[in-house]
């Protein structure tokens, strides 16, 4: 079994984004085949146009191929308003492509909550203090994941919330929670999978995002149940086997 896996990679690192899912999608058990995409319309700041053109396809590139999964990273985006981001178009175009090209859709952290506005209407929360750090989250008894993992953790990177108002929309379900807080929503048809947090995170990609979050903003909240006590050293991570049975449950072909 083959699993045709297509990335739009919007996190800020591409190549660290890719380990991390590298890391995962050897660990399933299973033979996966990853292809990554970027965004034409968008000018990069951190990745050279060179190492994207080798190693990265457009959508006009890959506009006639069909895929089994696709994961829309989290991007640094937060501090904008949705129509304000410069290659929202095109974004909006592969999601209207996916459509018939992709079975299973997975949206991570900030591609969540726009995912969720473009098919519900729902805008996110927004908070003014950054949730960073890990944290425990139950999963729901009712969703076929809680006989083997009923609880993980999982690495958090946000100042967006999912709004209290999706638990009202009847084509969602909850996967998982932490109290008032949602990690893990999907559709009824189990064709849509919206992540909060960053189960594809290695150790130190939080440790990392806090030194760059402290050069912008002294102020900023140290990352929670992270590092061991007073240091700077993050503990042993803590959701890596978790978050291969999610993504195992996810991947795997029907």
């Amino acid at each position: 079994m083959t699993v045709r896996l297509l990335n739009i990679n919007l996190m800020p690192d591409k190549q660290a984004t890719e380990k991390h899912f590298k890391r995962i999608t050897d660990a399933l058990g299973f033979d996966t085949k990853t292809e990554y995409v970027y965004l034409a319309s968008h000018h990069y700041k951190n990745t050279s146009i060179s190492y994207l053109k080798q190693h990265y396809k457009c959508l006009s590139d890959i506009k006639d191929t069909y895929y089994d999964v696709m994961i829309i990273t989290g991007a640094a985006l937060e501090h904008l308003e949705f129509n304000e981001i410069t290659y929202i178009d095109e974004l909006n175009e592969i999601l209207e492509w996916s459509k018939e090209h992709i079975k299973k859709r997975i949206f991570i952290c900030w591609a969540a909550q726009y995912a969720l506005y473009k098919n519900y209407g729902i805008k996110p929360i927004k908070n003014e203090t950054k949730l960073s750090g890990v944290y425990l989250y139950n999963i729901n008894p009712s969703h076929p994941l809680y006989k083997d993992i009923p609880y993980y953790y999982s690495p958090q990177s946000r100042y967006m919330q999912f709004n209290p108002e999706i638990k009202v929309i009847n084509d969602l379900n909850l996967i998982s929670y932490r109290g008032n807080d949602i990690d893990i929503l999907t559709n009824k048809k189990q064709t849509d999978y919206y992540f909060a947090g960053h189960l594809e995170y290695n150790q130190f990609t939080l440790a990392k995002e806090y030194e760059r979050d402290l050069k912008i903003n002294s102020n900023i909240p140290t990352p929670e149940n992270y590092f061991i006590d007073d240091s700077s050293i993050p503990l042993e991570e803590r959701w890596y086997n978790s978050a291969e049975e999610i993504y195992k449950f996810i991947l795997k072909k029907e």
